[in-house]
């Protein structure tokens, strides 16, 4: 399996731009198909809980977020499709659907 992705070659239920950058986080294999899932770099971004991967990185090294449950160590950790996403010291929780327009998005 590939270890890299660029950004042209995202699949089209991603809610990223073409122009995003060059390359972005590929998740870890999940048994999911890779236009289901998210890794979880991309969906702090998303989310407006970080703007770079340094930002990322740190957040999940110092906070406790969840991903269905689990504890969350990687920048590359998946969030599949209605995996609920948790924040713990600020009490917030999403889950990632589809949307109307084909694309993934979370939901409060």
């Amino acid at each position: 399996m590939k270890q890299h992705l660029k950004t042209l070659a995202v699949p089209k239920t991603w809610p990223v731009s073409k122009r995003w950058g060059v390359f972005i986080t590929r998740p870890f294999p999940s048994g999911a198909l890779l236009e289901h899932t998210l890794p979880i770099d991309v969906a702090l971004k998303l989310l407006g809980k970080a703007s770079n991967t340094r930002e990322v990185k740190y957040i999940l090294h110092n906070n406790t977020v969840l991903v269905d449950g689990v504890r969350a160590k990687h920048k590359k950790t998946p969030v599949k499709l209605l995996s609920t996403l948790s924040f713990q010291d600020i009490d917030e929780h999403y889950r990632l659907v589809i949307s109307p327009k084909k694309k993934l998005w979370k939901y409060f």
